[in-house]
């Protein structure tokens, strides 16, 4: 009866975290646009307006993935740091916010990669480690820009 009682309050603790994290709508998944064929993955991911920090959980990653953030009328960074594991498992980051492609820094744990806004705007682009893995992830933060 014990087991069976800590088996019961186990599973709906698992359960409730579970469903926490997924209703969680600032951690953003794989949401992959149709692309011609032989064209690399590409997926757009758009930061919910009033989320200023999150995850991207990026399963079997391959191509890229568009990250945004528009705030329009403030001025305001975009970080993207690994999580406290280390290293984020990315090929490449791109800056594209106001229309510059520059390669950018990978981020490590407490060292992040950041783009300032344009207009409002801004966007990087995470290219896919050169080798396919199972799972990645990595954390975004939305900061005030104070330089401006």
């Amino acid at each position: 009866m014990e087991t069976t009682l800590v088996f019961i309050l186990s599973f709906a603790l698992c359960y409730h975290a579970k469903a926490a994290v997924l209703t969680d709508p600032c951690r953003l998944t794989n949401v992959y646009s149709n692309q011609p064929d032989g064209a690399e993955p590409l997926m757009y991911l758009v930061i919910p307006p009033g989320c200023k920090s999150g995850q991207v959980d990026w399963d079997w990653p391959q191509g890229a993935i568009n990250l945004s953030a528009e705030l329009p009328g403030q001025n305001f960074r975009l970080c993207i740091e690994a999580r406290s594991t280390g290293v984020s498992m990315l090929g490449g980051i791109t800056e594209l916010t106001g229309g510059v492609s520059k390669p950018l820094a990978l981020p490590s744990a407490g060292d992040p990669t950041c783009t300032t806004s344009v207009k409002g705007q801004a966007e990087l682009l995470m290219h896919a480690f050169h080798s396919q893995l199972y799972w990645t992830t990595f954390l975004y933060t939305v900061v005030p820009d104070t330089t401006n």
